[in-house]
């Protein structure tokens, strides 16, 4: 089974992740790019390949979040392990188009990306935070930082919260907060965030429960002149 299927801005690739069946103990989870105009299908990924070559290792778990920085860079976050009870491997990787290349870029995991319209600097929530079905710890943290090389470098750390997304004009972060740790259901309040500062301003959410706000979203910025 594949998921985690992602566009590159120019629409010539699409990224996906294989091995997503729980059930497929044994099976590669990895990432992939394919190239539409070719038809061309690479693996970029090498994590599980060679533990799935010693058969004594009983079943390989692994999750990946991608998310296309520009038309030449995809970025990946995750966590992979060799059994349910051993250590959790968390990491975050680049990897270069034009040069084939991947390169691991910070030891924390990572998902939910969002990049600012202007400045590029990257939000994201730590992918740690996270269990298989996507529901957030209590210790979750969105994170503001730069790319620079092959070095991702955490500016701010912001208390709670998913699926960032920024403003227009690259001013503000808003995150959404939950009344489970769920970012699935159950909107409880915007978070209107300003990097440069560390303000933060709070927006309840009151819905009627008759038009299910259980599933409730915010649909994005819109620019007013």
């Amino acid at each position: 089974m594949i998921c985690e299927l992602n566009w590159s801005p120019n629409s010539n690739f699409v990224s996906f992740n294989s091995g997503c069946d729980l059930g497929t103990e044994r099976t590669l989870k990895e990432v992939y790019v394919w190239q539409l105009a070719t038809g061309d299908v690479k693996r970029i990924t090498n994590f599980t390949v060679d533990i799935l070559k010693d058969e004594r290792v009983p079943m390989v778990a692994a999750r990946y979040k991608t998310w296309w920085l520009d038309n030449d860079t995809l970025l990946i976050g995750g966590a992979a392990w060799i059994d349910p009870s051993g250590p959790e491997s968390n990491f975050t990787a680049k990897y270069v188009l034009r040069d084939a290349t991947l390169h691991l870029i910070s030891q924390v995991g990572s998902a939910q990306w969002a990049v600012n319209p202007v400045s590029g600097k990257v939000a994201y929530v730590t992918a740690e935070t996270f269990d298989i079905s996507e529901s957030l710890s209590a210790d979750s943290k969105v994170i503001v930082s730069t790319i620079v090389a092959d070095t991702l470098s955490p500016e701010r750390a912001f208390k709670g919260g998913c699926k960032a997304v920024w403003s227009l004009d690259g001013k503000q972060l808003v995150v959404l907060t939950y009344t489970t740790l769920s970012c699935l259901a159950g909107l409880k309040s915007i978070i209107f965030i300003d990097p440069d500062t560390g303000s933060q301003h709070y927006h309840e959410i009151a819905l009627d429960r008759d038009v299910l706000t259980d599933f409730a979203q915010p649909v994005g910025w819109v620019r007013v002149s």
